[in-house]
């Protein structure tokens, strides 16, 4: 499957998400479906697809993408990214390690730009725990979390700051895990705008070095390999596991408007002489057969009925599209959104 251009209208944010999934496909596909999965449910939700074709185009074929891996992934890979708290668990297990290894080099004194570029990329996997709601997130314990991202994007800033001023990062004694953690909130806030402005300020300027950005092996992220998960003890009940989805690579939102094409002239053919002579008769020339010209048979299509078919054939394609974004969106229990896009899907299909 052919990955189509990314809209360039999509938020930053988003785009990194996607960048990531590209990143990681061959080093973690579980993290780059996480990263796919939250893309698109950002996207249902801000109603992004709604506001740009080629956005809507983009988030069908991240569905078709995560339906695609689903199907093709082993029960192992299906356990974990099944599983609410098994899958919790592998994105901060994911996170945890790339994160300790930008903590490790600025302990050792070895802070580069791949030291910060680590800190990023955590924070974004950090961000991936979002795909859930707090209810669903009990046995986390997000102030933790919280505390890493807090320290990722200080580190971050400071290490992109110095390096732009031709500082060594390295001459820093760095402070405990939670520098803020007995500031008041307001405190906290302030300082954590004042950070999120200075990444952006610097990550900005990386924005032509891209290339670098690209090569992952030679950044020291340390990406994981998949952990696996081994239950201490059996679950008394355990829940049954759910079975993925049929793909919908063959669903009939992909398939285009219907051919109309106007009906071929019929072949008419002019009765010819039954009463030709048995012997020909050469002192006298041919009788002359006049030949009438057939009268072509009327089309009851007219260009007008064509404009119809047309009409009606996007607003089915339109429709669809928006049943497919529903169901999606009732695989991961997000209600609201699926109410929305059954009623857009339904007024569509009212004015036929």
């Amino acid at each position: 499957m052919s990955s189509p251009e990314i809209p360039t209208e999509l938020p930053k944010n988003l785009i990194t998400f996607i960048n990531r999934s590209k990143e990681l496909e061959k080093a973690d596909s579980i993290i780059s479906y996480f990263c796919k999965l939250y893309t698109v449910e950002q996207i249902l939700n801000q109603g992004l697809h709604q506001t740009n074709e080629k956005i809507s185009t983009f988030a069908l074929y991240l569905l078709d993408s995560i339906e695609t891996f689903k199907n093709d992934s082993s029960n192992d890979v299906l356990d974990i990214i099944n599983d609410k708290e098994t899958s919790q668990i592998y994105i901060i297990n994911f996170s945890d390690k790339i994160f300790n290894n930008s903590l490790n080099q600025i302990h050792q004194k070895k802070s580069g730009k791949s030291t910060a570029l680590g800190f990023l990329a955590s924070v974004n996997f950090y961000e991936l725990l979002k795909l859930w709601n707090e209810d669903d997130k009990k046995s986390i314990d997000q102030d933790e979390i919280n505390k890493k991202i807090r320290y990722g994007k200080f580190h971050a800033a400071r290490i992109l700051k110095n390096l732009k001023k031709g500082e060594d990062p390295n001459e820093y004694d760095p402070p405990e895990l939670n520098p803020v953690e007995d500031e008041d909130d307001d405190v906290v806030d302030e300082k954590e705008e004042v950070e999120k402005k200075e990444v952006d300020s610097v990550t900005n300027d990386l924005n032509d070095e891209q290339k670098e950005q690209e090569e992952q092996d030679d950044l020291g992220l340390g990406l994981p390999q998949v952990p696996k998960f081994i239950d201490d003890e059996p679950k008394s009940d355990p829940s049954p596991k759910p079975e993925p989805k049929k793909s919908l690579s063959n669903d009939t939102s992909k398939e285009s408007s219907p051919n109309f094409q106007l009906p071929n002239p019929p072949n008419s053919k002019p009765e010819e002489s039954t009463n030709l002579p048995t012997k020909p008769v050469v002192s006298s020339p041919s009788p002359q057969v006049t030949k009438s010209t057939p009268t072509p048979a009327k089309s009851d299509t007219t260009q007008s009925d064509i404009n119809d078919w047309i009409k009606s054939g996007e607003i089915y394609q339109k429709a669809q599209k928006h049943a497919k974004f529903a169901i999606s969106a009732m695989n991961y229990e997000d209600k609201d959104t699926a109410i929305k896009q059954l009623n857009d899907a339904l007024e569509l299909l009212n004015r036929l």
